[in-house]
């Protein structure tokens, strides 16, 4: 991604875990699922923060009376950001 992107994620970034630890000071903003992108975040260390971004090839296409989470879950991405952690 382009500097641009990147400083544009991490101020989303920033921004989200701010303003939901005014709501829940011990429970930041852990995942953002939009159609476009994946974000996990997680903070391995006091003030340290990991985010890692995927960002998708093409909208998910929409059934007719569900729209269910797809293979980019929340609980794998985070298993990957925290072994990237690890090495």
């Amino acid at each position: 991604a382009s500097l641009d992107q990147q400083q544009s994620d991490v101020g989303l970034c920033e921004a989200l875990i701010n303003f939901t630890r005014t709501f829940s000071p011990d429970k930041p903003c852990r995942a953002v699922h939009t159609d476009q992108i994946r974000q996990v975040l997680w903070e391995p260390e006091p003030s340290v923060w990991m985010v890692l971004v995927v960002k998708r090839v093409a909208p998910p296409k929409r059934d007719s009376d569900s729209y269910g989470d797809d293979d980019l879950s929340s609980q794998v991405l985070d298993s990957i950001l925290r072994n990237a952690y690890q090495m």
